[in-house]
């Protein structure tokens, strides 16, 4: 116990909840809340109040990015507790939500990617993560789409393809 602890959820919910805070401050506080849960491991919680905060995000009106946002979180949630129905429905919802050139939308089809590879369905896979690439070519999504889709690759037997993806993760 030192000075630098803080309980990082008393935090954000006072930032939350302070006199003057705005939609948007509310929507950061919330989706900042959701990844600390879901860092922490408290991936039950974070499910939870994911969908409380989607329903306050509907009732305000929130921006389409914002939703999406949360939805990725919670198909992140669905996919630590193995619920991969309910993962993949979240995911698909976020990508329809977000304008085309949104990064979100990239992070979605990544981790849409994870979810069809680890359920053995690799051509699923390597498709959602050649979408990341094709539709957002210069966001952080790259990276991981890339190794997605070398592995992918590789498993597919396209060893060149695999070995290309790779050498431009790397580069990176």
């Amino acid at each position: 116990s030192g000075p630098l602890d803080i309980d990082v959820l008393k935090e954000l919910t006072a930032f939350r909840e302070a006199a003057g805070s705005t939609g948007e401050d509310r929507r950061w506080a919330a989706l900042r809340m959701a990844e600390h849960r879901l860092a922490t491991g408290r991936v039950d919680a974070a499910v939870r109040m994911l969908h409380v905060d989607l329903r306050r995000f509907e009732a305000e009106d929130a921006p389409p990015a914002s939703r999406a946002e949360l939805l990725v979180l919670l198909g992140r949630g669905y996919r630590a507790l193995s619920q991969w129905k309910q993962a993949a429905g979240a995911v698909q919802l976020a990508i329809e939500l977000c304008d085309e050139t949104d990064p979100v939308r990239g992070e979605a089809w990544v981790l849409l990617g994870q979810m069809h590879s680890a359920q053995g369905e690799l051509e699923e896979a390597f498709e959602c993560y050649d979408r990341a690439l094709a539709e957002l070519p210069a966001t952080a999504s790259n990276l991981p789409a890339f190794v997605g889709r070398g592995e992918t690759s590789s498993l597919l037997g396209n060893h060149r393809a695999a070995r290309a993806d790779l050498a431009e993760a790397g580069r990176l």
